[in-house]
C-alpha cells in the first residue's frame, strides 16, 4: 500500500498540471470563468492541484513511508516467488494433485511456502531496516541484524512435545509484519542515537575498520537487546500465565 502510495505521486502530480495547462490553453484571453456561483473554475481548479501536489509531496518525503516502500520493494523477489510456490501448490486440478502428492513435490512446495510467504515478517522487517539504516547514513549492517535479533525476541514462544520453548513461527508472516515495521524503525534509531552519543568502544588508530566497526556497534547492540529483554519481560508480566489459565477455570 505504502509502494502505491508513494510511487503514485509523480502520476497524481502530472494528471493535474496537465488539466490546468489543458485549461489555460482553451483559453487563451486568461480571463477567468464565472461558474454562476460567485466561484472561479480555473482558480478552484488551480488551488486544488497544488493542495494535492502539496500533500503529495509531504507523503513522499516522508522518511517512514520511503523506508517502508523501498524496503517491502526489495523483498518482491520473494514475494514473487511465495506466490508462484503457493499457487502451484493449491492448482485445483485432479491430475496435477495427484501427480505432485505421488512424486512429492507438493511437500517441496511447501517448504519453499514456508520458506518465502510464512516469513515474510522477517525479511520485511530486514529490508525497512535496511533502507531506514541507509537514510540516517548508518553504514554498519549491525544495526540492522539488530532489528532482526528485537524481531525473533520478542515473538511468542510455542511449548513443544519435549516441553522445550521456542519462537512461535505463526507470527513471523504477514502477522507480525506491521510489528516488524515498527521494531525495525525503533531498534535503528536507537542504535544511531546511541553511537551519536559517543556511547562506544574506541579502538588505536591504525586498527583496520572492520575490527574498528565491531567494537563500535558492541555497547549499542548490548544496549538494544537489553531494552528488548525488559521489554519482553514486561510484555509476560501482562500476560495471563498457563498458571492463572489452570486456576481460573
Amino acid at each position: 500500500i505504502c509502494a502505491c502510495l508513494v510511487g503514485s505521486e509523480m502520476c497524481i502530480r502530472d494528471r493535474y498540471e496537465r488539466l490546468w495547462h489543458d485549461e489555460r490553453r482553451s483559453r487563451p484571453q486568461g480571463r477567468p470563468q464565472d461558474d454562476g456561483r460567485g466561484g472561479l473554475v480555473i482558480m478552484a481548479k488551480i488551488n486544488f492541484s497544488e493542495t494535492l501536489t502539496l500533500a503529495s509531496d509531504k507523503v513522499s518525503r516522508n522518511i517512514y513511508l520511503q523506508s517502508i516502500s523501498q524496503g517491502c520493494m526489495s523483498m518482491l523477489p520473494v514475494v514473487i516467488i511465495g506466490s508462484f510456490a503457493s499457487l502451484f501448490s493449491g492448482l485445483p486440478v485432479n491430475f496435477w494433485q495427484n501427480f505432485i502428492q505421488s512424486t512429492g513435490i507438493s511437500g517441496i512446495l511447501a517448504a519453499v511456502v514456508s520458506a518465502t510467504t510464512n516469513m515474510l515478517g522477517v525479511f520485511f522487517t530486514y529490508g525497512v531496516a535496511s533502507a531506514y539504516a541507509e537514510k540516517l547514513k548508518i553504514t554498519n549492517k549491525v544495526a540492522v541484524i539488530l532489528a532482526l535479533v528485537v524481531y525473533i525476541a520478542l515473538l511468542p514462544t510455542a511449548t513443544l512435545d519435549t516441553g522445550t520453548t521456542t519462537p512461535s513461527t505463526s507470527y513471523m508472516g504477514t502477522s507480525g509484519m506491521i510489528v516488524g515495521f515498527l521494531l525495525a524503525f525503533l531498534t535503528v534509531r536507537l542504535y544511531k542515537a546511541i553511537v551519536d552519543a559517543n556511547i562506544v568502544i574506541k579502538m588505536p588508530a591504525g586498527t583496520p575498520d572492520y575490527v574498528s566497526n565491531t567494537f563500535v556497534s558492541l555497547i549499542p547492540g548490548f544496549i538494544v537487546v537489553i531494552a528488548a529483554m525488559v521489554l519482553r519481560g514486561c510484555l509476560l508480566y501482562t500476560s495471563p500465565s498457563p498458571r492463572d489459565m489452570r486456576r481460573s477455570r
